[in-house]
């Protein structure tokens, strides 16, 4: 068997930690960052309905309206992306 610089016969568990460090600080911010964005989408009614006094109608009409928002923001992406791959079959 010839050496082959591409081909690693290292045992996977000790290749993780050929990851450099700034890879593992950005991964673990992310996870973070997500983490703490979840609970604040979670709690927000709760924060709503309880601190601020608004009504559950008031929060759904709120839910309602950022659905929507984010509905219409994906759909207009995926058409801005059929338009670009029809553009470039048309225009070479």
């Amino acid at each position: 068997m010839t050496d082959n610089p591409t081909t690693s016969t290292a045992n996977p568990s000790t290749r993780i930690w050929d990851i450099p460090a700034g890879v593992w600080a950005l991964g673990f911010v992310s996870l973070l960052m997500d983490v703490s964005s979840e609970m604040i989408h979670a709690l927000l009614p709760v924060y709503l309905v309880s601190v601020l006094g608004t009504s559950m109608a008031t929060v759904g009409v709120i839910e309602g309206v950022a659905e929507a928002n984010g509905l219409d923001h994906q759909n207009l992406f995926r058409r801005d992306l059929r338009l670009a791959g029809q553009a470039q079959v048309c225009w070479p």
